[in-house]
Parts: C-alpha cells; structure tokens; sequence
C-alpha cells in the first residue's frame, strides 16, 4: 500500500481495513479466528457486497437515538418504521431469533457496503444506489470472529449510544455511535448501531495499518515506514509524541472524565494523517466499552448507568483490572509493541525510549487523579472465550506507563 498512488482518501481507509493488517493478528491463539462466509470476509470477499434490510413496525421494533446531533437516523426510519439492516450471513444462519417474523416484514432497500477489518461492521456507500453521506454499521453477526460470537443485543445497543453521549460530552476525539435499531423484545431482542464516518480529506487508517504488511503487496514498506520517509519527524518521535502520546491522553481523558474505559487497540484507535506526515491525530471509535461507576461518583455524575458492562453490577472483576486489560493489554500489548518492534527493526529505535517516553506522558495526565491501574498486567484467562471469560494477572510489569 503506497501512500504515492492517486487513490480518494475514503477508498484508501477502504483498503487499509481490509489488507494493511498483514502479521498484525499473533497477540492471542485466538485472535485469528474468523467464522465469516468467504464472499463477506474482508480480505477474500468482493470488493463491495449488499445488506438486506427490512421495514420493522412500531410493535415489532424501535430505532433509538441519543444526544449527538446527526442526520443519519433519518436514514433509517419512515414515520413509525424503522428500517432494519441485517448482515447477510446473519439471515442466513439457523439460529437468528425472529426470522419468520422478520422475512413477514416489508423488504426495505439494498444498501451496498464495505467490510471493515472486522467483517461484521461495515462501511455503508449506497442505499438503494443512491450515495449516502459516509457512515458506519455495526451488524448483529451471530458468529465467532476472534474471542466472542458477536451478537449485537439491546443492552450492547443501549451501552454503546449511552457512551457515546459522554464521550462527545467530554469532547474525548472519536466516531460517534448516533443512532441503533432494536428487533424484538426480551433478552434476544437484536439490531444494529449507526456509527458516524465523517468525510476525510487527509488519510483515515486503523493504527494497525501503519505497522501492518499489505497482503496484497507483502513487499510494500509499511505505512509507518512511508511516513518516517515522507516528513521531518525521526522514528522515535514520531511514534512517541504523535501516536503514543495522543492514545494515552485520550484513554486518560475518557476515563477520568466519563469513567468509560475504551480499549484502543489496532482496530479501535483511528490514525489521520497528511502525506507529508505533518498533522497527524488520533481518533478512537466503538462503543461498547466497560463503565467504572466509582469514577463517575467521585465526579458527581447522577445520570442512570446502561444495564450491562458496568463495573461491580453484571462485570464482577474489579475495575483497575478491567483497566489493565483495557491499557495494557488491548492498547500496549496488540497494537503499541507492534508498531516498537517495527521501529526497532526498521531504524534501530530503542524501544525503551518509546517505554519511557510514555511513562512519562501517563504520569502526568494522571497526576491529580486517584490510581487507576495496578502494578502488573492484566489479561484474559488462557481458555477465556464465548460468553464465559475471567481474567489473570500475568506478572507482566506495565511497558506504556
């Protein structure tokens, strides 16, 4: 992937979801594991492929919205209907809760979409092949991708535009989730979330496309090394004072303030940036993040909390833990070592330096602020999977802070 070829900025963040992600998956036994049918995975699948969708009653479901001012929900109602987007290979599998019902159910348009790294969220760039304003889905996709089965139920739904409220609140940098679709009702109730992907003008990549290899062009240099190349910055300032640094004070920052703990790794964490590697910043997106409540009452905030994912009431584990895995593991662990051991071995960086550099951009976001994280890491139990998982404390000491 080079940044030199003419190609929109839009379908560059395409392909970069799609193939940058080369040796980027070795982090867990698990993180490979992909129950996608070929012709929808991001890498094997076409270029673009459509999404049915259905026109839901009133009484059958809902569409909800939050705070953040968007146009997008416009997009999926009509008066009292709700249009309801459902991942082919969703409607397709045998035990998707409502589908008689469902197929009863008016058809609505064909929205062509894009798949994201993660196959079961995608880009939307058509609906009944008119162009639509740039935005993201978030599809319910009862199948395994990596660690869990990704079902997309009402609480998750609930979570992710109650999160969304506050980190836009907080002005923390990041896509919004502005809208979502509920089907059915009780607890198999599924649907959708509407995420925002305003229109960009420079380069739009998941971090993991800067260290990545394109498994198309496995020879390219990888993005982060067309950077160092095309600006004045050196490696290890680069990394340390324009990715590293913004990470940290934006999990600092959603934390302290919303006591939402986001977990920034390479999927995640968003990396904009000029060719010439002059502006560059650091945007976060998804959700559906775990709430420490104690946080939000030290800071006074009264507002209902979301009915799952929320520390000390469905999450048992304790909350500087839930953090490490959050910071240590997800941010530190599957995507910061990555991007160190490139610069180490591409121009000789010390990662130490790296280490050091970051410890001390934690210190002092965190300077007035109660100990949010413990002194080793945190991260899941080795058979931890599906619906049932615990964590461990690996003995490992922090590297990122």
């Amino acid at each position: 992937m080079l940044l030199d070829q003419a190609v929109d900025p839009l379908d560059r963040w395409h392909a970069a979801e799609r193939y940058a992600g080369g040796g980027t998956r070795t982090y867990s036994k698990f993180a490979d594991i992909t129950d996608v049918e070929p012709e929808y995975h991001p890498q094997h699948g076409a270029a673009s492929f459509t999404v049915p969708s259905f026109w839901v009653p009133e009484h059958l479901g809902t569409l909800r919205t939050n705070s953040v001012a968007s146009a997008l929900p416009r997009l999926y109602r009509d008066g009292d209907r709700m249009l309801l987007p459902v991942h082919p290979g969703a409607l397709a599998h045998p035990d998707l809760v409502g589908r008689e019902e469902l197929l009863r159910c008016a058809p609505g348009p064909r929205l062509e979409v894009v798949p994201l790294a993660n196959a079961r969220t995608v880009f939307v760039t058509a609906i009944d092949g008119a162009a639509v304003p740039p935005h993201q889905l978030k599809l319910h996709y009862p199948r395994r991708i990596s660690r869990f089965t990704r079902r997309l139920r009402a609480p998750m739904i609930e979570l992710e535009l109650w999160v969304a409220d506050e980190l836009a609140a907080a002005g923390v940098p990041f896509l919004a989730e502005v809208c979502g679709g509920v089907f059915g009702s009780g607890s198999d109730a599924w649907g959708f979330v509407v995420r925002e992907a305003p229109a960009v003008e420079t380069y739009t990549v998941p971090l993991f496309a800067l260290y990545g290899r394109d498994i198309r062009a496995p020879e390219d240099p990888t993005l982060f090394e067309q950077l160092v190349e095309a600006g004045d910055h050196a490696p290890a300032t680069l990394i340390a004072d324009h990715i590293v640094a913004p990470m940290i004070r934006l999990w600092v920052r959603a934390a302290e303030t919303t006591g939402c703990l986001l977990e920034p790794h390479g999927q995640n964490t968003l990396v904009s940036f000029s060719a010439d590697a002059r502006r560059i910043d650091v945007r976060y997106r998804d959700c559906g993040v775990y709430i420490d409540p104690a946080i939000r009452e030290r800071l006074g905030h009264s507002r209902a909390l979301p009915s799952m994912n929320v520390i000390g009431h469905d999450l048992p584990m304790a909350a500087a833990h839930l953090a490490s895995l959050t910071y240590d593991s997800f941010m530190g662990h599957h995507a910061l070592d990555y991007l160190a051991e490139l610069a180490h071995k591409r121009f000789g960086v010390d990662q130490s330096v790296l280490h050091e550099s970051a410890r001390a951009t934690f210190a002092a976001a965190t300077a007035e602020s109660e100990p949010l994280l413990p002194g080793t890491v945190y991260y899941y139990a080795e058979n931890s999977a599906s619906e049932q998982w615990n964590l461990v404390d690996t003995g490992a000491r922090p590297h990122w802070r």
